[in-house]
């Protein structure tokens, strides 16, 4: 997981994120069918006032062949102004990076961080469907640092209701 602090200089450190931003419900958004795999403005704008968002691609199905496939950026500057502004406050990726593989300017981690959102990378996302579920995906607790190890749990709504 990515704090602001990962890009931004003096932003909030891993611990001194609400713990409350690490759990809850969230949605799950298959990208795969989506021209580049790229979450533009018109598919974004379904998803406006989520609160943690998941995105689905086919690097949870790839071979396991030990090279990893390059891509673009996951989603367009404006589509995540608009979740950003709507209250986003965690998003999720199977991807190593929401921006490409290429790392050629980091501009969505910028903007992402920037407004204070967290960043989730390099989930595996084969076996869940997508729409609502609940998230737990806590860090460690690692004061000062941009970064920290997660283990993500994903649970279905109908299961979360009967317990």
């Amino acid at each position: 997981m990515d704090a602001p602090r990962h890009f931004i200089d003096g932003a909030a450190s891993i611990d001194q994120i609400p713990p409350e931003v690490f759990f809850g419900d969230c949605t799950v958004v298959d990208l795969r069918q989506e021209p580049d795999a790229l979450l533009d403005i018109e598919l974004a704008s379904r998803y406006i006032g989520v609160k943690r968002l998941l995105l689905r691609t086919h690097h949870s199905f790839q071979e396991v062949d030990g090279v990893y496939q390059a891509h673009d950026r996951q989603l367009s500057p404006a589509a995540a102004s608009l979740l950003l502004e709507s209250g986003l406050g965690l998003l999720g990726t199977d991807r190593l990076s929401v921006d490409d593989s290429e790392g050629r300017d980091y501009a969505l981690h910028r903007q992402i961080l920037g407004a204070g959102c967290v960043i989730l990378e390099g989930l595996f996302l084969p076996g869940v469907s997508p729409g609502d579920c609940f998230l737990y995906a806590a860090p460690l607790l690692l004061p000062g640092m941009e970064a920290s190890p997660i283990r993500a749990f994903l649970i279905e709504k109908v299961l979360a209701r009967d317990y």
